[in-house]
C-alpha cells in the first residue's frame, strides 16, 4: 500500500488537491472512491458473480488478442469489463494507458485504473502486480520519459530481469518480473530472431519446477482463473467443500495402489509411470490391465485435484502416494472453449491448468471403487 499511495498522491497533488489535516491514506482513499464513480466502475465483483465474469471475460481470448497485436480492441475489450467491475481487467488496461499501448498514454487514468485492482483484488499476485507496475509508473513520471523513452527503458528492463532469472545464486524475483513485464511490452519489440515472444517464454517458466517458488502466487492465481473457465459438463464431480485428510486414503502396496474411501476411487500408483499426448493417455488408461483390473480410465480435473497437498512441495500430493513425478499429469477433462486443450495438475505445487492436448505429459489412473 505504501508504493501505492506514495505514487497515486503525485498526481492527486498535481491536481491541486492537498489537505495538511488528513493522511495521505485518507486522501488517497477518498480521491479514488470520486474517480471510480466517475469513470463509471461500479463496485467491484466478488464471489459467483466475479468468477461468472471473469470466465465470460477470458472466454473472449484477451490473450489471443496480445499475441496477435491487436492492442485498440483489447483496450476495448478491457475497457468494457473494467466497467463491470472486473478489477484484474481495470488492471491490465491501465497497464496499456501506462505505455500508450493500443492507446493514447494517460498516467492519471494509468495510476486510476490500477488503483481499482489494488483497493479491490482478493488475490496476492495482482495486488503484487498492481503495486510494482505502480512503481513502474512512478518512474516514467517522475523522470518525465515520452512514450518511446517509456517504451525503451520497459523493454531495456525486461531483457535484464530475464538474465538475471537464470542466474541460480540471486535471491530477488527477477523470474516473477520478467513474467509480469512479459505481455505488457508490445510484442514487436519483445520477438526473437526466431520469433519467439516474450509471453511464450515467461509461460515456459512456468512449466519449469526451478522458478515454480518465485512464480507461486502466479500459479495459484492462473489457478484460480482457469478453474473457473467452463468445461465439460458431464464431469462426474466430487464435493468440492469435502475436507481431504490423509487419513481418508489407505494404500495396498502389495498391488501398488491407494483407495480413497471418501469419493469411492481407486488411483493406480505403481512404479511405470507413463507418458504421452493427452490421446495416447487416454487409450493407456482404457487399456490398462493393472492390479486385476481393467477398467481404469483418466480422472476428471476435481478427482486430480483432490488428491492434492497443499502442504507439501515436490511433490505435492499425500505420502500415501509413493510414485509422483513433480511434474504436469493429465485429466479427462478438455476445455469447452478450445478442443486442443485439455486440463492438467501439475504436482510439484499441486496447481492446474489448460494444455495443448499434443504435449507429452504423466498421467495416474483412476478407476471407481
Amino acid at each position: 500500500m505504501k508504493k501505492l499511495v506514495a505514487f497515486l498522491t503525485l498526481f492527486i497533488m498535481s491536481l491541486g488537491i492537498s489537505n495538511a489535516e488528513i493522511t495521505k491514506e485518507e486522501l488517497v482513499l477518498s480521491h479514488f472512491k470520486d474517480r471510480f464513480e466517475k469513470l463509471g466502475l461500479p463496485s467491484a465483483l466478488k464471489g459467483e458473480e466475479y468468477k461468472r465474469v471473469l470466465d465470460e471475460y477470458e472466454s473472449s481470448k484477451p490473450n489471443a488478442l496480445w499475441k496477435n497485436d491487436e492492442y485498440e480492441k483489447l483496450a476495448s475489450l478491457r475497457w468494457k469489463y473494467c466497467k463491470k467491475g472486473l478489477y484484474e481487467a481495470c488492471q491490465r488496461l491501465g497497464e496499456q494507458y501506462m505505455l500508450g499501448v493500443g492507446v493514447e498514454r494517460d498516467l492519471t487514468l494509468a495510476s486510476e485504473l490500477m488503483a481499482y485492482n489494488q483497493l479491490n483484488s482478493e488475490y496476492e499476485y495482482l495486488k503484487l502486480r498492481s503495486s510494482e507496475m505502480v512503481g513502474l509508473g512512478s518512474e516514467i513520471y517522475e523522470n518525465k520519459l515520452n512514450s518511446e523513452d517509456a517504451l525503451r527503458v520497459v523493454r531495456s528492463m525486461l531483457v535484464e530481469f530475464l538474465e538475471k532469472c537464470g542466474e541460480e545464486k540471486t535471491d530477488k524475483p527477477y523470474c516473477l518480473a520478467f513474467f509480469m513485464l512479459s505481455d505488457v511490452v508490445p510484442n514487436h519489440l519483445t520477438k526473437t530472431s526466431k520469433g519467439i515472444l516474450a509471453v511464450d517464454v515467461a509461460w515456459g517458466l512456468m512449466l519449469d519446477d526451478k522458478f515454480a517458488p518465485q512464480l507461486a502466487s502466479a500459479i495459484k492465481y492462473y489457478n484460480a482463473v482457469w478453474s473457473y473457465k467452463s468445461s465439460s459438463a458431464n464431469e462426474n464431480l466430487p464435493n468440492q467443500s469435502s475436507s481431504k485428510k490423509s487419513g481418508e486414503f489407505s494404500r495396498d502396496d502389495s498391488k501398488g495402489v491407494v483407495i480413497d474411501s471418501t469419493y469411492k476411487l481407486m488411483w493406480e500408483d505403481g512404479t511405470n509411470i507413463f507418458n504421452g499426448t493427452w490421446d495416447e493417455t487416454k487409450r493407456h488408461c482404457q487399456n490398462l490391465n493393472f492390479a486385476g483390473f481393467s477398467d481404469w480410465r483418466l480422472p476428471t480435473r476435481f478427482e486430480l485435484l483432490s488428491i492434492t497437498d497443499d502442504s507439501r512441495y515436490n511433490p505435492a500430493t499425500y505420502k500415501v502416494f509413493k510414485n509422483t513425478k513433480p511434474t504436469p499429469y493429465w485429466t479427462s477433462t478438455k476445455s469447452a472453449n478450445n478442443s486442443r486443450e485439455a486440463f492438467f495438475v501439475n504436482f510439484d505445487l499441486g496447481t492446474g491448468g489448460w494444455f495443448d492436448v499434443s504435449a507429452p505429459t504423466s498421467v495416474r489412473c483412476v478407476r471407481d471403487y
